[in-house]
């Protein structure tokens, strides 16, 4: 069980950027989120481990000259908090099992496989989904991580 606090979603991108900031040094990163987006009852460090795991995945496997998209869209009865990069993007095959314990994309070439695995298990924990788009939207490569915070009533 985690313990949930009242959080402003650009205070977790901060906290995300804050924290992977020596490894953003030299890449540029676009923001897109609104001010005025709703509270999130969530657990703060947690979420932030999340958000960190995309940020750094994303610059680890997508990197390209266009840098980073991170941000918050609002729908009816939830958010979409998303780490969007302009890579080679991931196959249709690996979308399928990125997600799981100990499994990787082919352009992996470090790590176990867990760091996608815990974040879904977060995700989860707070009633939440996470998926994987590739291409990016509107895009003809990259890949966009996106967080389902589904929440009954956001503004509540």
């Amino acid at each position: 069980m985690c313990i949930r606090d009242r959080v402003k979603p650009i205070e977790l991108f901060d906290q995300a950027l804050e924290r992977t900031a020596s490894l953003l040094e030299d890449v540029p990163v676009e923001r897109d989120i609104p001010e005025e987006l709703p509270d999130v009852r969530v657990d703060p460090a947690r979420i932030e481990e999340v958000l960190i795991n995309l940020i750094e995945n994303s610059v680890k496997y997508g990197m390209s000259p266009k840098g980073l998209l991170i941000g918050v869209e609002e729908a009816r009865t939830h958010l979409h908090f998303f780490v969007q990069d302009y890579g080679s993007g991931i196959s249709q095959k690996d979308q399928k099992k990125i997600f799981e314990k100990y499994e990787q994309g082919d352009n992996a070439d470090q790590g176990i496989g867990l760091g996608l695995f815990i974040s879904r298990k977060i995700v989860e924990d707070h009633g939440g989904k996470i998926r994987v788009q590739s291409p990016a939207p509107d895009q003809d490569r990259g890949v966009r991580f996106c967080l389902l915070y589904t929440s009954p009533s956001p503004r509540d």
